[in-house]
């Protein structure tokens, strides 16, 4: 998986929008549900194979990951747990840097993980690890950006889909339904997945402003949408 994006909306709000791409072998996930880990009160999907999730929204915290860092790796069978379950550590943690200081990798598959925190101080930051080092920055929250998944789609595909990106929103401050169309659109570029082996199972989007967030999930396996708040 998968592709991802990010917008500031109008009237102060944000979308983080994410397309999950898996394998037709892969078992189908739970459905969106509000639980509380470590104190937190969050929505989250949750993957039963590997016991974690892809993507959460809390009151002030956001969090997706897309599998792969920077090129396509060699899938090992030695890895000692699912990069799902390191997407749910990020609520140990109070900050980025805390979070990258302390969290271990050793045997986790490689990937890139999105972290938006959306409290007084709102911060968004890119987080890829490549089975071997930690790299991460922060991005402008006032810019239009977009992940796609490096184990699924090449250069010349991510290219492509940038270049389709730009032309689209460059200009405007688009609607979550415009970004929707976007995740959804087949053709030039398609972003969402329908192959031999893979498929987009799953579109997710959460909206976050002052002191809310909402959790959009369609289920394209089960054709089951949902809309959650906190």
């Amino acid at each position: 998986m998968c592709t991802a994006t990010f917008f500031a909306l109008e009237n102060g709000e944000f979308a983080l929008t994410h397309n999950r791409d898996e394998s037709y072998r892969r078992a189908i996930a739970v459905l969106p549900k509000e639980k509380t880990i470590d104190g937190k009160k969050i929505i989250v999907p949750i993957d039963p194979q590997g016991k974690g999730s892809w993507i959460f929204t809390s009151i002030d915290l956001s969090v997706c990951l897309l599998n792969g860092a920077f090129e396509k790796h060699e899938k090992r069978d030695d890895y000692v747990r699912s990069r799902g379950t390191v997407v749910l550590e990020v609520l140990e943690t109070s900050t980025d840097r805390e979070f990258i200081d302390t969290v271990d990798l050793n045997g986790v598959e490689p990937f890139t993980l999105i972290l938006f925190r959306h409290s007084n101080q709102s911060s968004l930051g890119e987080f890829r690890w490549d089975g071997k080092e930690k790299y991460y920055k922060e991005l402008a929250l006032n810019e239009n950006h977009i992940w796609s998944s490096v184990t699924l789609y090449d250069e010349l595909a991510q290219f492509k889909r940038i270049k389709a990106f730009e032309k689209q929103f460059s200009g405007h401050i688009p609607s979550k339904d415009e970004i929707m169309k976007f995740h959804l659109s087949m053709h030039n570029p398609d972003i969402f997945m329908k192959t031999e082996t893979h498929q987009t199972v799953s579109t997710s989007q959460m909206i976050v402003g002052d002191a809310f967030s909402t959790f959009e999930y369609a289920d394209y396996i089960n054709d089951v949408k949902t809309k959650l708040a906190l």
